[in-house]
């Protein structure tokens, strides 16, 4: 369950896989007597889901545990049959660094410079500037969005902020 990690100045990678069971322990007693079980209605005893006559037996066979034996003749017992839990995982992620990242903005903005703004308005008024803050910044978040997906372009189209625009057009 140990992680592995590839760190680079630019690009990293982090890959982890594992998995968990969850077990049931019944109670177990040692001593001279097997121990007497009384209850107003009867018993609830939870095992776990699966056949029921099988595990008695095997589990009255350990140390400790041949009072299963006893519950299993009594009337007066509910069986109750508890699902364990069981899951695995695997994943694999990577991109950019942070470092990589601010490269990657850098030079985009760089390479957008006053041009980009001049689609919206003229570069010199405040409008000008916002417009090409604003295309800047989408520039950047593009490319670092297509990178991070290994240049598959639908996958960078569904990271924020791309799936907001692209949810608004039909």
């Amino acid at each position: 369950m140990n992680p592995r990690r590839r760190y680079y100045i630019v690009w990293q990678s982090k890959i982890n896989s594992g998995s968990r069971t969850q077990t049931a322990v019944l109670p177990s007693f040692t001593g001279p007597s097997v121990p007497v079980f009384n209850a107003p209605g009867g018993l609830v005893v939870q095992i776990p889901d699966g056949d029921f006559r099988r595990q008695i037996q095997t589990l009255s066979q350990q140390p400790g545990m041949d009072y299963l034996n006893t519950l299993a003749n009594r009337t007066d017992v509910n069986w109750q049959p508890v699902k364990l839990a069981f899951n695995t995982w695997h994943y694999k992620q990577e991109g950019l660094t942070q470092a990589g990242a601010v490269l990657v903005a850098v030079a985009v903005a760089w390479a957008v410079g006053p041009g980009g703004a001049g689609l919206i308005s003229s570069a010199t008024t405040t409008m000008g500037m916002m417009g090409n803050a604003v295309m800047s910044s989408l520039a950047s978040q593009a490319a670092i969005a297509l990178i991070n997906s290994k240049g598959n372009v639908g996958e960078a189209l569904r990271t924020t902020p791309f799936k907001v625009l692209v949810s608004k057009f039909p």
